[in-house]
């Protein structure tokens, strides 16, 4: 667990359930001045090895999570197991969708759960 202060209010925030957001988006928000949480914004559904798997609230379809690994960032459909966007390395992409192909069936929950409620479950890492 760890403490980092938000941009906006200068407060300090437990950060240890959320995702980091990735650098183009937490530039945007910042950008734009917007007076929002931004490490609330993606929620962490499993780490290991220094990959984040994490998931928006209110996110487009088709299901997918998103798969964070230093600058490196992608998004997993979850129904085929395929990248829709961004890029990894290929160590790291085989790690996600082994993990993935895991932890299919929770991956599907979550989406629902997410996107209907807000509540999602931690899922086991791969390691």
């Amino acid at each position: 667990m760890r403490s980092v202060a938000s941009p906006s209010t200068g407060v300090s925030r437990e950060t240890s359930q959320y995702a980091i957001v990735p650098k183009n988006i937490r530039k945007k928000l910042l950008e734009n001045d917007l007076a929002i949480d931004y490490y609330k914004i993606m929620p962490e559904l499993s780490r290991f090895l220094g990959i984040i798997m994490a998931m928006y609230f209110n996110d487009h379809n088709p299901p997918h999570f998103h798969v964070i690994y230093n600058e490196y960032d992608a998004e997993i459909d979850i129904r085929n197991l395929s990248i829709l966007e961004g890029k990894l390395p290929a160590r790291i992409l085989g790690l996600a969708i082994e993990w993935a192909e895991l932890h299919k069936d929770e991956l599907v929950e979550d989406w629902d759960l997410i996107q209907t409620t807000g509540k999602y479950n931690k899922i086991q890492p791969l390691v």
